[in-house]
């Protein structure tokens, strides 16, 4: 007959002082993630529609000039208020 395997495991050490995650309020949780990504697709918006209006509204060698500058402007301030409200120590982070 065949013998029974006896498996022995080590004792697992406890951990003291574990945390516990912590779950954040509805608030949070809007202010946080919901509208930094509805911001993300605003700003996006924002720069397509603005260089397709400038390129339709203008003449073939200002349109270009004038929308690669209204472009770069606008991801810097978007840039800079995104920093401003999500960014380390921002605003709206946690």
């Amino acid at each position: 007959m065949a013998e029974k395997r006896i498996i022995r495991t080590e004792a697992k050490e406890e951990v003291e002082d574990e945390e516990a995650p912590v779950e954040i309020t509805w608030s949070e949780w809007s202010r946080g993630t919901f509208l930094k990504y509805w911001f993300i697709l605003g700003a996006f918006a924002v720069d397509a529609f603005s260089v397709l209006q400038l390129r339709e509204s203008l003449d073939w060698p200002y349109s270009l000039y004038a929308s690669i500058l209204i472009l770069v402007l606008l991801i810097f301030v978007e840039y800079r208020l995104h920093t401003y409200l999500w960014g380390d120590g921002g605003k709206w982070s946690f």
